[in-house]
């Protein structure tokens, strides 16, 4: 029912069902995208989560899109490793975009940056249409902070893997805009946006009791596990699920 308003609903219920078979590993879900993250000391039961999530679908009439297994091993930037052995009909990734996140295995965002630097260079050679034409420097800065800055609000989600030159290459962009008139010079430094909407989110969730993120394992199972993390060699599979109907 691909398509269908009933058919993301339907998935959704039927994917539940879906669980690694090791304690030790754990799946992400997120739409019709599988992530299966095992650590470096479960390394041999890659196959077997394999061979169970090639066997899930069919049981529950839906098909596996095999061209679309990856494989990337995340481990600490200065750390050197000996990779494993890849696995036979999934392709190794030195990169992968996770909800519209670009990561390399080292948990650099480099690239991601330099794609939403482009994004909002983009965006602000956009806007010399109406400041040429007269547009008043008050609305002008409020629509720069509509489209531009708004494209760094997503900062809060990668801010903590940037490195210091990443984040300085951002303060520059900022500082440049303000200083060709599509900013206020004023204008608070990505720093400071990134903390201002991270308050917010923390007292929304706080002074609301049914808050979706309140009470929820993924709040304590980031700031604990975010740095011990970088110390694992870590298999991200991307399994994208296809209706058979």
């Amino acid at each position: 029912m691909q398509g269908s308003r009933f058919g993301p609903s339907s998935f959704d219920v039927v994917a539940a069902g879906l669980h690694p078979l090791s304690a030790s590993n754990s799946l992400a879900k997120y739409a019709d995208d599988t992530y299966l993250l095992v650590p470096a000391s479960a390394r041999s039961t890659v196959s077997l989560e394999l061979v169970n999530i090639s066997n899930w679908p069919t049981s529950n009439n839906l098909r596996l899109n095999a061209d679309e297994l990856k494989e990337l091993i995340f481990h600490k930037r200065t750390t050197s490793y000996d990779p494993p052995q890849t696995i036979p009909g999934v392709e190794h990734l030195t990169s992968i975009k996770i909800i519209g996140i670009m990561l390399t295995g080292d948990f650099s965002t480099a690239a991601h940056i330099s794609k939403v630097l482009e994004s909002c260079a983009r965006s602000i050679y956009a806007l010399r249409i109406p400041k040429s034409h007269g547009m008043p420097p008050a609305a002008l800065h409020e629509v720069t902070r509509a489209t531009t800055i708004q494209l760094l609000y997503a900062a809060k989600a990668w801010w903590g893997f940037a490195l210091a030159a990443d984040r300085q290459r951002i303060e520059r962009f900022i500082l440049r805009t303000a200083r060709m008139g599509d900013l206020p010079l004023e204008q608070p430094y990505a720093q400071s946006l990134v903390t201002d909407a991270e308050n917010r989110l923390l007292t929304s969730v706080n002074h609301r009791h049914y808050h979706v993120l309140r009470g929820h394992p993924f709040m304590t199972y980031t700031r604990a596990l975010t740095f011990p993390l970088l110390y694992l060699v870590t298999f991200v599979m991307h399994i994208s699920l296809c209706s058979a109907l």
